[in-house]
């Protein structure tokens, strides 16, 4: 299964809101674009999210921090 399917059928699995609003600082990302992005990654990276969401979720943890974590790198610049 590609990776981009993959992700979509957790997020539908786990019933996540693609609407979900992060705030950081001044910026406000929907999960959708955090989605969005990381589907973008190289194939190395989307491995290796493949495999924190694995672990995270066979934890019972909850995989939006993870989002967020994302997101957060998404929002802040790197200089």
């Amino acid at each position: 299964m590609k990776f981009d399917t993959w992700l979509d059928t957790m997020i539908d699995e786990k019933n996540l809101d693609r609407e979900r609003v992060y705030t950081f600082g001044d910026n406000y990302i929907p999960l959708e674009c955090i989605i969005e992005n990381i589907k973008m990654f190289d194939s190395d990276t989307k491995m290796k999210v493949k495999n924190t969401l694995i672990k995270i979720d066979y934890r019972n943890g909850d995989i939006l921090h993870f989002f967020k974590y994302i997101g957060e790198k998404m929002a802040i610049p790197s200089f």
